[in-house]
Parts: structure tokens; C-alpha cells; sequence
């Protein structure tokens, strides 16, 4: 447990800066990460096309570096119904480069956080039925689907085997170290629902929810030193009300130690409130405004 959470913290710390905000119509998360370069949200929405996406929204975006070469990167979360062949899913998650010249470790899930299908990358040259997305010029066709004008195709790489490679350790890494994160997230839950319920309870009718792409380990620390009891981590989570209408932004601080049960939060701060923006027909809930 202890090397397990050590490495998720070498993967997910993120800056204060890309804490999320919420109202863009378009994309609920356009405005959560307010520095997503443009060519990253037309490759979101051409990633979505290549699953006939219906209504895709980018939820998340959290920026970070690429294990191999450090550049910079995105991971990105999609919600809407796609589809690869007879499967459906209602999210994607997947690792983009910052220039959006590389697509890799997709991941598509239902609303219960079950994997539906996965790929360790993918082309955007053409869509599921494919047809062509690329002009003779390499400039993306100008289609009803896709609004993308300004994102060129990929040059092929003098060396495939080596970028082959590459790109299946990192895309490993990837999913690896997002297990170890929803590893540690799953034996906490219940310590961060309560958290959630204590709080929220004085505001909503209702107890909140979150789902594993909505939650992320900002730290984890050891205050005692190396190899020592206790381990404190700090997770910001999403809570959402109903078909996913984010309701505020949270941060938990828990320390545990190595006997069962020996779990405590030590802080929930409140970070942003959303629930007053809710839909007309979960307006009910609120209890009172923050």
C-alpha cells in the first residue's frame, strides 16, 4: 500500500491553477481548465468522432507530462454515448499530447466506472466508418461533425518501431497508474462518501455522488519520515446530484495508519459551489444556498 501510494503521487500531484470551473455551454469543462490549448479541444471532439459521439462534453482535463519524452500532455475525460461496433459507452478517458499530434490509452466506461472497451491508441485520420477526415493537403475536411480547421495530419515517424514501443510503455504506465489510484480511492470510499454526506447534508436533500474520473490524489505525505505510520493524502473531488451535474469542488484530507479502521479526516475544505446553477428539475434539493 505504502509503494503503491507513492507512486500515484509522483503521477496525479497537479497545480492550483487547473483547479476546475463550470459554465461554458458548449462543454462543461472547457471552462474547468481555462489554459486547454485549442487544438486539444478539436482533438477531443475529433477522439469522440471516431466513436459517433452524440453530445460529447469534456468533463476534465488535467494537465501533466509525458512519462518517456516529459512533454506536456493532457488527460482527457469525455462524457456522451459512443460506440465501437455493438458497444456503447458513456464515458472516454484518454492521454493526449499538448500539440495533439498523439492520441493514446483510451478508455471507455459506463456510468458504474466498467470498462467497455479499451485501445492502446488510435488514428485520426479516419472516423469509425471510415471515411476520411484529411484532405490530400493534410488540412481536417470541413464536415457538419467535426468543426476542426487548423489541426494538420501527423507526419509518420522515421523510426515506427521505436515510436511503437514508446508508445506502448507509456500507455501501459498510464493505465497502470490509474489503477493504483482508484485502488486507493476504493478503499477509502467510504471515508470520503461520509465526508461528502456530512457536508452537503446541511445544503441538499439528497447525498451526493462521485465517480472515479471526478476524484484525483493531489498528495500524499509521510510526517513521520520513510517507512512510517501515518500517511496522509489529500484528494479534490466532484460531487455530483443526478445524470452528472457537478455540484462543487472539494478537498480531502485524510490520515490513516496501519490498523483497520484507523482512518481520519482531518480537513474538508470546500473549494467552489455549483448547486445553485442546477437544472430546473433538481432545483428541489437545495435546501439553502452556500
Amino acid at each position: 500500500m505504502v509503494l503503491i501510494a507513492t507512486a500515484v503521487f509522483t503521477s496525479v500531484k497537479t497545480n492550483a491553477s487547473n483547479v476546475p470551473q463550470k459554465g461554458d455551454e458548449v462543454s462543461k469543462a472547457l471552462s474547468q481548465a481555462p489554459a486547454l490549448p485549442s487544438v486539444v479541444k478539436d482533438i477531443s471532439l475529433r477522439v469522440a468522432e471516431v466513436y459517433k459521439a452524440t453530445n460529447p462534453q469534456i468533463v476534465k482535463a488535467k494537465s501533466t507530462q509525458a512519462e518517456v519524452t516529459n512533454q506536456p500532455m493532457y488527460i482527457i475525460n469525455l462524457t456522451g454515448e459512443f460506440q465501437k461496433e455493438n458497444l456503447t459507452a458513456t464515458n472516454l478517458s484518454f492521454s493526449v499530447l499538448a500539440d495533439g499530434k498523439k492520441v493514446w490509452a483510451l478508455r471507455a466506461f459506463d456510468n458504474n466506472n466498467k470498462d467497455i472497451w479499451q485501445e492502446a491508441e488510435i488514428d485520426l485520420t479516419t472516423d469509425a466508418s471510415g471515411t476520411n477526415l484529411t484532405s490530400a493537403t493534410g488540412d481536417v475536411v470541413d464536415t457538419a461533425a467535426i468543426t476542426v480547421k487548423s489541426v494538420t495530419q501527423v507526419p509518420e515517424s522515421k523510426n515506427k518501431s521505436a515510436t511503437s514501443l514508446e508508445s506502448t510503455d507509456t500507455s501501459n504506465k498510464v493505465l497502470k497508474e490509474g489503477l493504483y489510484q482508484d485502488g486507493i480511492i476504493a478503499l477509502l470510499n467510504p471515508y470520503i462518501q461520509k465526508a461528502l454526506d456530512n457536508y452537503y447534508d446541511q445544503y441538499l436533500t439528497t447525498s451526493p455522488s462521485y465517480s472515479f474520473d471526478l476524484i484525483e490524489i493531489l498528495d500524499i505525505t509521510r510526517p513521520e519520515g520513510y517507512h512510517t505510520f501515518p500517511i496522509t493524502i489529500r484528494f479534490q473531488v466532484q460531487p455530483y446530484v443526478g445524470p452528472h451535474d457537478i455540484i462543487g469542488i472539494d478537498q480531502i484530507t485524510m490520515k490513516f495508519g496501519p490498523d483497520e479502521g484507523d482512518v481520519k479526516v482531518e480537513k474538508f475544505e470546500h473549494i467552489k459551489s455549483y448547486y445553485n446553477d442546477l437544472p430546473p428539475n433538481l432545483k428541489s434539493i437545495i435546501k439553502k444556498s452556500h
